[in-house]
Formats: C-alpha cells, structure tokens, sequence
C-alpha cells in the first residue's frame, strides 16, 4: 500500500490528482490510499522537519507545494540534512494554481505522479520530484 498525505495546503490539489488516478486505472495497478493532515493526528502548524520525519517514519509520500529554505526547519533544510537513500522522496507541485484550470496540465501532473508512484523504489533517496 502506497499512501499519500497531502499537505495541508494542497488538499484540494490532491484530491484531483488522486481522483484522476482512479479515472486513469492507476488503482487498479497499485494499492493507493490519499490521506490528510486530521486523519494522521498532525497539527497544521507543525514544522516541515516534524512532518517529513513523520512521513517518513509512517512510509507517508509528501504530497505538497513548493517549499523554502527560509528557516532551519523548513522542509529544503530538513531534506538537505536528514535525507537518507532510503527516505521516500517529498513530491511537489510545480504549479498548484493551474491544476484548477487546466486539464491537460492536471493530466501530465497524474501521469508524473502515477510514474512516479508505479516505481517508488528507485527514487528513495531522491529528496524532492517535481510535477509534472
């Protein structure tokens, strides 16, 4: 079982990619579960470090927006020095905003992610994808 947990600022986001994986048949190759913030008992307002190492400790992929590197606990920090080969990567949105308004944007952004996820294990240790 593959599950995702959406950042909280990405759920509505999220909730279009994973529908577009059922849509696709995507759930039909691969166990997917998407999951939030509430249903894993996580406060909104904890550090990008507590989530990731909460991710990771929970076999949780990060669905989420671009990150900073503004703060020692940022998310770009926390994968930079805690990363390990075998730490599943943090898969970002490139364009948040334009999954709302353009289909075939939304399409390649399922496609990279059904790829992604179809092959997870080749890119533990890779930090951050980009989608699409």
């Amino acid at each position: 079982m593959i599950t995702l947990m959406a950042d909280h600022d990405t759920q509505g986001q999220a909730e279009w990619l994973f529908s577009g994986l059922i849509q696709m048949g995507w759930t039909e190759l691969l166990e997917l579960k998407l999951t939030t913030f509430a249903e894993q008992g996580l406060s909104e307002d904890l550090s990008d470090a507590v989530i990731w190492r909460h991710c990771q400790e929970h076999q949780l992929v990060l669905l989420t927006a671009n990150r900073s590197m503004h703060e020692p606990q940022s998310l770009e920090a926390t994968l930079r020095e805690a990363n390990l080969p075998d730490a599943l990567p943090v898969i970002t949105l490139a364009d948040p905003q334009r999954l709302r308004s353009d289909a075939p944007y939304r399409r390649r952004c399922v496609l990279r992610l059904a790829e992604i996820l179809f092959d997870l294990d080749i890119y533990r240790g890779s930090q951050r994808l980009f989608i699409p």
